[in-house]
């Protein structure tokens, strides 16, 4: 089918947006101590979203940005740059502040 403009019409399927990943975030640990790269993260006094995003949520760069902007990750806002704080995600995730 093309109609009357010489290019064929493709059919689009409707797709879910989104897959949820099965796997559980690298940060937990059956022990109860944290890796390397958390321990990394969280020593710094902020950090990027799409990298609290993938450590602590096992989440790619965009779902980081949209977990953010919904408030499930917080983040200060400096200048363009969106930050999150490590004390207040050290509290979101259970941790001690330091």
């Amino acid at each position: 089918m093309n109609y009357g403009t010489g290019f064929p019409v493709l059919k689009i399927y409707r797709t879910p947006l989104f897959v949820i990943s099965r796997r559980a975030p690298a940060t937990l640990r059956t022990d109860g101590f944290m890796n390397e790269e958390l321990k990394k993260l969280l020593s710094a006094a902020t950090a990027d979203v799409p990298e609290v995003g993938r450590i602590c949520f096992n989440l790619s760069r965009n779902g980081s940005y949209a977990a953010a902007s919904r408030g499930e990750i917080p983040t200060i806002k400096v200048g363009r740059l969106l930050k999150v704080p490590t004390a207040a995600l050290r509290k979101q995730l259970g941790f001690e502040a330091a």
